[in-house]
């Protein structure tokens, strides 16, 4: 018996060993798994000294990339599902930043749109739990919850702590909004690159272009970025099949990324794009390209600068890795990541009231008190009257040509000129003023010379004789040059003498006096001087 207990003892500890040895060697083979898919894909130095087998969230942490991530399986359901729309959360876009979980956007007509939440603010606490040491995907979960329910936020917004009770709601996003302004601008926001957006833009253009407008402002101030074929997609409708963005991994090799479906016809309307410090990941790719390719006019802030590309790898076990795999550059091959996209236009407040300024339509008679800029070759019209905003335009602005309206003219003036003043809305003013009476005085002068022609015909004869000939031996010539209202008198100055068979033309004759052009000269002839061979 005692054998027969020793041998079930034996075999239940040999079956627990072997149970410890095969789950390390699972373990182990794991552990292996996601090393290689570190080494052969992440875009950094991989320190496999400082990989903790035993803890895989903190390994990846420990790999210093914010971007790069560790997801259980639940846990990236959770996260596409932000991604994509159609989740109860408070509606704001989350990216795990330098100084914590980073909102890049707002959507509208959410809680958090509602109760004065902003792009740029970090979240220092959920519920009361601290989140700096939290993974994305942890602080999502806690956002989330049962819809009706609340969730308290404590955010940072630059030096002020703010707090918020906020309702969690069904969020259904639309990355796309649009709307027609003064009959002619065509106004664009894209919130984020999602799976939908390239059709949703694509619908809010066609719509706006059929109401009439004619040339269009693209918002993506404050888009937190999203699915890079999105990106790709959306300028292919600028771009065509030309190189969007280029990519660059660990080993050096670049990928140029063009869209696989191009549009019949291109848009070639004047677009400008409104950019800022939140403009984050595909938002640049689509800065940095319509950039390169002169398809839009950049106006606002240096974008963010995250120009590196995440990839996701599942694992044996369901779940995912999220590792920075490769560089961004522009299609003219410019460096994005830390550096961001440079605006042609430089302005950190009111961005959208100075790009306003560039949106008049083109005058088509009186051009008075417009001023046209060209800026890379297109034109854009400002009209007078709006002081603030056309001064502080005027303050930024610079590399192009100007012009300022006058009747149904362009006059070309000097920008630095105007920059160099302190009102140049004024200054421009008063030039306008200026040149229009320079104008009217030309006018005066010109209906003059007019009127004086128009009384010269009124006061002549029916006939006028052209190519006849002076038959008296001599004529006796006086001019009274084109004034031709007074008459001179018989005793006027010889100037010169007709002799006799000299041709001249006769315009008319008024009182006796012949009006005659002779050499290039007008001239009056007394009657009793000159006859008229028949």
């Amino acid at each position: 018996m005692r054998i027969r207990r020793f041998a079930k003892r034996l075999i239940a500890l040999l079956m627990v060993f072997f149970f410890f040895l095969t789950s390390n060697v699972i373990a182990n083979e794991f552990i292996d798994e996601i090393k290689d898919t570190i080494r052969g894909n992440y875009l950094y130095n991989f320190d496999e000294t400082k990989f903790d087998g035993s803890n895989i969230k903190e390994s990846i942490k420990n790999l210093g990339d914010i971007y790069s991530e560790y997801f259980f399986a639940d846990e990236f359901d959770n996260y596409l599902e932000t991604l994509n729309g159609g989740y109860v959360g408070i509606g704001v876009s989350l990216e795990k930043g330098e100084y914590g979980i980073l909102i890049t956007g707002v959507f509208e007509n959410s809680s958090a749109k509602q109760s004065g939440i902003l792009p740029g603010d970090i979240i220092v606490e959920v519920d009361g739990v601290d989140v700096k040491n939290k993974s994305l995907e942890d602080v999502i979960v806690s956002i989330r919850g049962k819809e009706g329910t609340y969730v308290k936020l404590k955010i940072k917004r630059k030096s002020d702590l703010l707090e918020y009770n906020l309702k969690r709601t069904k969020i259904s996003t639309t990355t796309v909004r649009g709307q027609i302004i003064n009959g002619h601008i065509g106004y664009i926001s894209l919130f984020s690159f999602e799976e939908n957006t390239n059709t949703e833009f694509l619908n809010v253009y066609n719509s706006l272009k059929s109401k009439g407008a004619d040339i269009f402002i693209l918002d993506v101030r404050n888009n937190g970025g999203g699915f890079i074929d999105s990106a790709v997609k959306v300028l292919s409708n600028f771009i065509g099949n030309n190189n969007s963005v280029i990519l660059t991994d660990k080993n050096g090799i670049q990928t140029k990324i063009k869209s696989d479906v191009v549009p019949s016809k291109l848009i070639n309307d004047r677009f400008i794009l409104l950019t800022n410090e939140n403009s984050v990941g595909s938002t640049e790719i689509i800065a940095a390209a319509l950039k390169d390719y002169n398809k839009a006019l950049i106006i606002g802030n240096k974008t963010y600068g995250k120009g590196t590309l995440q990839d996701y790898f599942e694992l044996s076990n369901g779940d995912v890795i999220k590792l920075t795999t490769h560089k961004l550059y522009s299609p003219y091959g410019k460096e994005i990541n830390k550096v961001g996209v440079l605006p042609h236009i430089y302005i950190e407040n009111d961005i959208y009231e100075v790009a306003m300024q560039l949106t008049e339509k083109e005058p088509a008679l009186d051009k008075t008190n417009y001023v046209k800029f060209i800026i890379n070759g297109k034109n854009y019209y400002v009209y007078l009257n709006d002081e603030i905003h056309f001064n502080k335009l005027m303050s930024v602005i610079s590399n192009c040509d100007m012009y300022i309206g006058v009747k149904n003219n362009w006059i070309k003036k000097d920008l630095n000129y105007y920059k160099q003043k302190e009102n140049p809305f004024i200054e421009i003013k008063k030039d306008i003023s200026n040149l229009l009476l320079e104008l009217q005085k030309r006018e005066i002068e010109q209906k003059k010379k007019e009127q004086e022609k128009n009384n010269i015909q009124n006061n002549q004869s029916n006939t006028i004789l052209q190519n006849k000939i002076v038959t008296k031996k001599y004529g006796y010539v006086s001019i009274s040059r084109l004034n031709f209202r007074q008459l001179p008198s018989k005793k006027s100055k010889i100037l010169f003498v007709l002799k006799r068979n000299t041709k001249v033309d006769i315009l008319g004759s008024i009182n006796g006096w012949y009006i005659i052009s002779y050499k290039y000269k007008l001239a009056y002839v007394y009657g009793k001087y000159i006859k008229i061979a028949k």
